[in-house]
Parts: structure tokens; sequence; C-alpha cells
């Protein structure tokens, strides 16, 4: 599997699944470092995060959609394994993409009244709002999760200033 050369090419890819994830109806939210990037915290990341409704349907719409990505390999994962729990689920293909259903005992119906959208050609892709990510990430040990806290509240700072925007 090759690396992407460029982190805009690697968001290509990211953004094209996530776009063919909505386009599947699958009910998800992107968490993580592509939801900090979407909220204008850029930075580099090699995997993308999701938190999907973990309704019957909804799985099984996801792991069909799963199948056709990449080589595929999301094949051997099981209806089963996608119950509300703590911890990821990881598919490895072009990049890392780890599942969530639950995060911090919180599921995607608790975060659906902040959530954000960014528009993808004919969809709008769901992503966590920064008080939504602070709420996943203000207890943690991690250096790297204390800073992008920081940089979560700043962005809050500067949207209720008015000198930046969300997407829409």
């Amino acid at each position: 599997m090759e690396s992407p050369s460029s982190p805009k090419e690697m968001f290509s890819q990211f953004e094209k699944l996530l776009a063919d994830l909505v386009r599947a109806g699958i009910d998800f939210a992107v968490v993580g470092g592509v939801a900090m990037g979407l909220n204008g915290y850029q930075l580099y990341t090699a995997e993308t995060g999701l938190l999907v409704h973990t309704d019957r349907e909804n799985t099984r719409r996801m792991l069909a959609h799963l199948t056709t990505w990449g080589e595929g390999s999301a094949r051997e994962l099981q209806a089963t394994e996608f119950v509300p729990q703590e911890g990821s689920i990881r598919v490895m293909e072009d990049f890392a993409l780890d599942i969530f259903t639950q995060m911090r005992g919180h599921s995607l119906d608790e975060f659906r009244p902040k959530l954000r959208y960014v528009a993808s050609g004919d969809v709008r892709i769901a992503y966590l709002h920064p008080d939504q990510l602070i709420e996943l990430k203000k207890d943690s040990w991690r250096d790297k999760d204390r800073l992008d806290v920081l940089a979560l509240r700043e962005i809050l700072r500067r949207e209720a200033a008015g000198e930046t925007a969300p997407n829409s």
C-alpha cells in the first residue's frame, strides 16, 4: 500500500470514502484528526475515525459498503462486533479507518444536536463540533490531546468573536 504524497491527497482519499458512505445511507459522524481539521485546526493524520449508529440496518449498509472499499478487508468484519462499546474497530486499506460505536460513554445520538456538516459534492458529511471533541479529549493523559483541547478552545473563541465561520 503506497502512502499519499501530501496531506491534501490524504484528505481527498478520506473525503471520497466519507462522501461514498453518506451516499450509501450510512449514519455516522467524523471524529478525531479529520474532525479537528474540518473545525479549522489543520494537522496531518494518516487515519480517520467514524462514530457510527449501531442499529442493525445501518450496520448492514456500512459492512456492505466497506467490502467494496480498497481490497475489501472489511469482509472479515461481523455485524455482532458493532455493539455499543468503548474502543474502535480498525480497518486497514489505503489508510486506517477507526470505527467507534461509543466514545467515552457517548453515542452518535447524543452528539447529533451539535453536529456540523461539510459539503462534498452532492452530500453533506457530519463531523463533531469543537465542544464535543473537547469533551472526548479533555481528560486524556496524552500531551497531543491536551494541545488539541487548547486549539479547539481557541477555535471556539475565534468563532464567538466572529473571526472564523464553521463549515455549513
